[in-house]
């Protein structure tokens, strides 16, 4: 896993992801998925796999935060972004506030790959705003190995190290 920063509540990292997140400040995500690219440079992918949104999440934001952080790195690293090949497949709600096993059973079997041949015996990275228990990020990444990916790196800007958050 790479990521850049810890993630702590109040801290100026929260501040800026919520920023790009909830208040539609994208020029910051493509900046954090450039300094994160810097960190990428010499990690060999086939692609990038942004972390999905479903379809109405997506409309309330009107931008996926894990795709503009994508970018960003594919601007430093030249690897190519695929936002179509994952997909999520239900409706969750946010992961915030809930415990541990309740992150795990809220993303169960929310995604699909939508083409294996895409997939299979690729290098892939995955990307995603923030990780904290890794529930997503480990959902998405069984989701893919089973369409017989190769090899799954996960990325995030950062990285809620302390669960003082989580119930």
């Amino acid at each position: 896993m790479f990521t850049l920063y810890y993630f702590r509540d109040d801290s100026v990292i929260q501040k800026i992801i919520h920023a790009f997140k909830y208040e539609k400040m994208m020029n910051l995500a493509a900046v954090m998925g450039a300094e994160l690219g810097e960190l990428l440079r010499n990690v060999k992918v086939d692609f990038i796999i942004p972390v999905p949104l479903h379809i109405s999440k997506l409309r309330e934001r009107t931008y996926n935060q894990s795709e503009l952080i994508s970018k960003g790195i594919s601007d430093v690293t030249g690897f190519n972004v695929n936002t179509s090949v994952l997909t999520r497949t239900r409706y969750t709600k946010s992961q915030a506030g809930l415990g541990l096993a309740e992150r795990h059973e809220n993303v169960s079997d929310a995604f699909a790959v939508s083409n294996s041949k895409y997939v299979s015996g690729k290098k892939i990275l995955l990307v995603d705003d923030v990780i904290t228990t890794g529930a997503t990020i480990k959902e998405c990444a069984k989701t893919l190995n089973s369409a017989g990916a190769s090899k799954i790196y996960a990325a995030s800007v950062a990285y809620a190290a302390a669960t003082d958050n989580i119930k």
